[in-house]
Protein backbone atom coordinates (compact mmCIF):
# COMPACT_ATOMS: atom_id res chain seq x y z
CA UNK A 1 0.00 0.00 0.00
CA UNK A 2 1.24 3.47 -0.84
CA UNK A 3 0.85 5.37 2.43
CA UNK A 4 2.66 8.42 1.03
CA UNK A 5 1.28 11.53 -0.64
CA UNK A 6 2.79 10.99 -4.10
CA UNK A 7 2.67 8.21 -6.72
CA UNK A 8 5.47 5.66 -6.46
CA UNK A 9 7.17 3.00 -8.54
CA UNK A 10 7.37 -0.31 -6.67
CA UNK A 11 9.62 -3.34 -6.88
CA UNK A 12 9.91 -6.44 -4.71
CA UNK A 13 12.35 -9.29 -4.26
CA UNK A 14 10.94 -12.68 -3.33
CA UNK A 15 13.27 -15.24 -1.77
CA UNK A 16 12.41 -18.82 -0.79
CA UNK A 17 14.34 -20.88 1.73
CA UNK A 18 14.08 -24.16 3.61
CA UNK A 19 15.13 -25.28 7.03
CA UNK A 20 15.32 -29.06 6.98
CA UNK A 21 14.93 -31.30 10.00
CA UNK A 22 18.20 -31.48 11.99
CA UNK A 23 18.97 -35.08 11.08
CA UNK A 24 18.87 -34.36 7.31
CA UNK A 25 22.27 -33.65 5.76
CA UNK A 26 21.18 -32.97 2.18
CA UNK A 27 21.02 -29.51 0.59
CA UNK A 28 17.47 -28.12 0.36
CA UNK A 29 16.35 -26.98 -3.10
CA UNK A 30 14.23 -23.78 -3.01
CA UNK A 31 12.99 -24.63 -6.53
CA UNK A 32 10.80 -27.31 -4.91
CA UNK A 33 8.58 -24.42 -3.78
CA UNK A 34 6.46 -22.93 -6.58
CA UNK A 35 4.89 -19.47 -6.36
CA UNK A 36 2.14 -18.52 -8.82
CA UNK A 37 3.71 -15.16 -9.75
CA UNK A 38 1.18 -12.61 -11.01
CA UNK A 39 2.70 -11.76 -14.40
CA UNK A 40 -0.33 -9.67 -15.41
CA UNK A 41 0.58 -6.93 -12.90
CA UNK A 42 4.25 -7.63 -12.17
CA UNK A 43 7.24 -7.94 -14.54
CA UNK A 44 10.38 -9.93 -13.74
CA UNK A 45 13.50 -7.79 -14.09
CA UNK A 46 16.93 -9.08 -15.02
CA UNK A 47 18.16 -8.05 -11.56
CA UNK A 48 16.01 -10.55 -9.64
CA UNK A 49 13.31 -8.04 -8.70
CA UNK A 50 9.66 -8.01 -9.74
CA UNK A 51 8.46 -4.58 -10.86
CA UNK A 52 4.87 -3.36 -10.53
CA UNK A 53 3.55 -2.45 -13.98
CA UNK A 54 1.78 0.76 -12.92
CA UNK A 55 2.55 3.74 -10.76
CA UNK A 56 1.05 3.12 -7.33
CA UNK A 57 -1.17 6.04 -6.41
CA UNK A 58 -1.43 7.37 -2.84
CA UNK A 59 -3.74 5.15 -0.79
CA UNK A 60 -3.72 2.37 -3.41
CA UNK A 61 -2.51 -1.21 -2.93
CA UNK A 62 -0.67 -3.34 -5.46
CA UNK A 63 -2.27 -6.45 -6.86
CA UNK A 64 -0.89 -9.56 -5.12
CA UNK A 65 2.55 -10.75 -6.22
CA UNK A 66 1.38 -14.34 -5.76
CA UNK A 67 -1.65 -16.00 -4.19
CA UNK A 68 -0.49 -19.57 -3.64
CA UNK A 69 2.56 -21.55 -2.62
CA UNK A 70 2.78 -25.18 -3.74
CA UNK A 71 5.32 -27.94 -3.51
CA UNK A 72 6.54 -29.97 -6.46
CA UNK A 73 5.30 -33.58 -6.48
CA UNK A 74 8.85 -34.92 -6.77
CA UNK A 75 9.72 -33.47 -3.35
CA UNK A 76 11.27 -36.36 -1.41
CA UNK A 77 11.04 -37.57 2.17
CA UNK A 78 14.03 -35.44 3.13
CA UNK A 79 11.62 -32.48 3.20
CA UNK A 80 9.40 -33.97 5.92
CA UNK A 81 9.28 -31.71 8.98
CA UNK A 82 10.95 -28.93 7.00
CA UNK A 83 10.08 -25.27 7.38
CA UNK A 84 9.61 -23.10 4.28
CA UNK A 85 10.07 -19.35 4.43
CA UNK A 86 9.05 -16.90 1.70
CA UNK A 87 10.52 -13.44 2.29
CA UNK A 88 9.26 -10.43 0.34
CA UNK A 89 11.32 -7.23 0.42
CA UNK A 90 9.74 -4.11 -1.12
CA UNK A 91 11.19 -0.82 -2.35
CA UNK A 92 9.45 2.30 -3.66
CA UNK A 93 10.73 5.44 -5.37
CA UNK A 94 8.92 8.54 -6.55
CA UNK A 95 7.48 8.64 -10.05
CA UNK A 96 7.89 12.41 -10.60
CA UNK A 97 10.64 13.05 -13.16
CA UNK A 98 11.74 9.44 -12.72
CA UNK A 99 11.23 7.33 -15.82
CA UNK A 100 8.08 6.11 -17.49
CA UNK A 101 7.98 2.69 -15.75
CA UNK A 102 9.29 1.11 -12.58
CA UNK A 103 11.96 -0.65 -14.64
CA UNK A 104 13.30 2.63 -16.04
CA UNK A 105 13.17 4.54 -12.74
CA UNK A 106 16.30 5.66 -10.89
CA UNK A 107 17.07 5.78 -7.19
CA UNK A 108 16.50 2.15 -6.24
CA UNK A 109 18.49 1.04 -3.19
CA UNK A 110 21.48 -1.15 -4.02
CA UNK A 111 20.70 -4.88 -3.80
Amino acid sequence: ENTGKAPAWVRVKVEKSFTLAEEIETEADPEMVVLDINTANWTQGTDGYLYYNEALQPGAKTEPIFTSVTFKPEMGNEYQNATVTVDVMAHAVQTANNGSTAMTANGWPAP
